[in-house]
């Protein structure tokens, strides 16, 4: 069981902006103090006590202020080269609030390393969350047939054989792709031969499936490379949640059991696996993670749910009216799981893992890359849907401008530029609306989900601000663990980073 911290945080949260904007703010969780840079991305950790007097005397009457600020240059060391940096940030005259450069183009001559292919257009249980609408998207069930899986094997391989990256990623997905078996088998081994011809380019392998499906020969293929593979599978936590969120279709069974019988084969066939549980309201996230481990799991990733079905124009809840409660189970997940890498055989949390590539390679350093695409559409991911269709995302399937090609001919240029100069005027320019552009959390959320935004509103639009408010107070939460977990668990640190351990 979680136990709490023996020396909580004598004073709340807090969260001070320092520029008149709101891109940079000065912030404490758990009586740690951060100063935070979302312009550039430069984050500060660890910031001693005097720095939260100095950000607050700069609000201070001037001359009160100069009384406050006159005292701390005395007692406190490096305190005037700290001050007089943020006064630069509050007046707008420091160099680091100039306008950011944009990333104006694709790179057309290089292929995207992360394909997801949608092997079935249908499912067997009836989620009640589901955002894929059991991966029709709204459309008739329909599956890929082995021609069309052969013809992505070839599509897929050119990618491989151009030897333009040191790995690419093959999501395959559904609805349940194990629905699909001939078609999958025909992805699965044809990738995987790949690895076993020994090329520069390596396939990292990817089943997603609800784990209601046990077939051997399928995953036999997974357990070839365990290093290059892995079989996603979903479970909600308890039996009760599980069997709640996640029925077969006659809405009066439930599926736990079915996936956990599954769950022991596949770990008792050494077939590598991660499971993914989907946490909704009432966010209760540590219990969540402790059904699991009792089960013996030992690679597993708590997923927060946000409400939104694609292709139905719900419009997404942000816990908008649950903020408060779902802020203190996530920060208490958070610690929970900093205190479980103490323990003799920690669970590896991927959510956790997955952090650092949201944001180490966004904060953390003080040069300006330009901005990117959001989350990669085309720059970096594609999607394929089950007849063979290419699609900037498997959200962004249905209409005829988010068709880029198909697996038998490839990309269609014509359709590809079409696309790319509808991003670059409609969508990569968000950040410039006031209230992204001064934003803290900008460089991490990019503005939302091009997918989430169409499918909503037609057009390519921000966040809403009920969402807004989740993901800035989730990012100060997420910079808190990354910094603990630097100082707390070093060797997990560079683990997780794959930096060697200084």
């Amino acid at each position: 069981m979680h136990s709490p911290r023996k020396n909580p945080p004598a004073t709340p949260d807090f969260s001070l902006p320092i520029d008149a904007g709101g891109r940079i703010i000065y912030f404490s969780i758990q009586g740690n103090r951060y100063l935070l840079n979302g312009h550039t991305g430069t984050f500060h950790a660890d910031l001693p006590l005097w720095t939260e007097s100095a950000a607050k005397a700069l609000d201070f009457p001037r001359a009160i202020q100069a009384s406050a600020l006159r005292m701390l240059y005395r007692d406190e060391l490096g305190s005037k080269e700290f001050i007089q940096e943020l006064r630069l940030l509050k007046n707008g005259f420091h160099h680091v609030l100039r306008e950011e450069p944009r990333k104006l183009e694709f790179d057309r001559s290089v292929y995207p390393r992360i394909i997801n292919v949608y092997l079935s257009h249908g499912c067997n249980l009836a989620c009640r969350y589901c955002t894929n609408q059991q991966g029709s998207f709204g459309g008739p069930v329909s599956f890929m047939s082995v021609e069309t899986a052969q013809c992505v094997v070839n599509f897929i391989s050119r990618i491989v054989l151009s030897e333009q990256h040191d790995f690419i990623s093959v999501n395959l997905f559904g609805g349940e792709p194990l629905l699909n078996p001939e078609a999958t088998l025909t992805i699965a081994s044809g990738l995987q031969n790949l690895n076993h011809i020994k090329l520069k380019t390596k396939v990292h392998l990817i089943l997603s499936t609800n784990g209601t499906i046990y077939n051997k020969k399928i995953f036999d293929i997974f357990a070839e490379y365990p290093q290059f593979s892995s079989v996603l599978i979903s479970l909600d936590g308890s039996k009760t949640v599980h069997d709640l969120n996640r029925p077969f279709p006659d809405g009066t069974t439930g599926s736990y059991d079915t996936v956990v019988e599954n769950l022991k084969e596949i770990i008792r066939t050494a077939v590598p696996y991660s499971v993914t549980c989907v946490v909704s309201s009432p966010h209760d996230y540590i219990s969540a993670a402790e059904e699991l481990h009792k089960i013996g799991l030992k690679r597993v990733e708590i997923k927060p749910r946000l409400d939104h079905v694609h292709g139905a124009g719900a419009l997404p809840d942000a816990v908008d009216s649950e903020f408060e409660l779902w802020r203190r189970n996530y920060l208490a997940y958070t610690e929970y799981y900093l205190n479980h890498l103490d323990t003799p055989s920690p669970v590896m949390h991927v959510d956790r893992y997955s952090l650092m590539g949201e944001y180490i390679n966004l904060i953390g350093t003080s040069n300006d890359p330009p901005t990117t695409l959001a989350c990669g559409v085309v720059a970096v991911k594609i999607g394929i849907t089950a007849d063979g269709t290419i699609v900037p995302c498997e959200f962004l399937q249905g209409d005829e401008k988010f068709k880029l090609g198909d697996v038998g001919r490839g990309f269609d240029d014509k359709k590809f530029y079409e696309f790319e100069q509808w991003i670059f005027k409609k969508g990569q320019h968000r950040t410039d609306v006031e209230k992204c552009r001064n934003c803290f959390a900008k460089r991490v959320c990019a503005c939302g989900c091009y997918a989430v935004s169409f499918d909503k509103s037609g057009q390519l639009v921000p966040c809403e601000d009920s969402m807004c408010r989740v993901i800035k107070e989730r990012t100060k939460i997420d910079l808190y663990f990354i910094s603990e977990l630097k100082k707390r668990h070093p060797k997990f640190f560079a683990r997780f980073t794959g930096t060697p351990v200084t």
